[in-house]
């Protein structure tokens, strides 16, 4: 499906009409492309909407180079693995303030203890190859790459299954937030 070349000027001009036009003929594909980073359907809605939104709002600002449809594939990319990441650095310092936090308290303790039992519950409960693969990056402190050769999966496989094991902690966990908020604070 090719995209009609004299579409990006008039979207910069500020057509909504060719705008909604290029929504309509790419927001399934895209759909369906950031279903390679994000296996939830509602995440991959809310890349794309995001990626619209910002090409609409920034329309006089951006200079695209390749095709538009390049570029809207490459932002869906981009914005997909900046979730990702941002995914992995709130569980990596949610996983370091549970573990350095000052725990004077025995009511603060119970609290850990609940949450960290919590955790490996959740864990536990993932599939065997979810869990491997976050074990081998958070307890070992592994690269995804050293991972992937190590289970013989490639990278993007390592990255699904963090996204798929972090996803599923941070739905198990959400009670707990309250609690991750004020370790957080507390180690300050």
């Amino acid at each position: 499906m090719k995209t009609n070349p004299n579409i990006w000027p008039q979207i910069q001009k500020g057509n909504q009409k060719a705008f909604e036009q290029l929504f309509l003929q790419l927001y399934e594909p895209l759909i369906i492309f950031a279903a390679k980073y994000h296996n939830d359907y509602e995440d991959q809605r809310e890349v794309v909407q995001e990626v619209f939104a910002d090409l609409w709002c920034k329309r006089e600002q951006t200079h695209i180079q390749s095709s538009l449809k390049a570029y809207l594939y490459r932002a869906v990319r981009n914005k997909c693995l900046n979730n990702i990441k941002h995914l992995q650095v709130r569980a990596n310092h949610a996983a370091e303030v549970i573990h350095t936090s000052p725990i004077g308290k025995s009511n603060e303790e119970l609290e850990a203890k609940e949450l960290q039992a919590k955790i490996q519950e959740t864990l536990d409960g993932m599939p065997e190859r979810t869990q491997e693969v976050f074990r081998l990056s958070r307890e070992q402190g592994l690269k995804y790459k050293e991972i992937a050769e190590l289970l013989e999966i490639t990278v993007k496989g390592v990255e699904f299954q963090m996204g798929k094991a972090l996803k599923t902690l941070r739905l198990e966990l959400s009670e707990y937030l309250p609690v991750l908020i004020l370790y957080m604070y507390s180690a300050l």
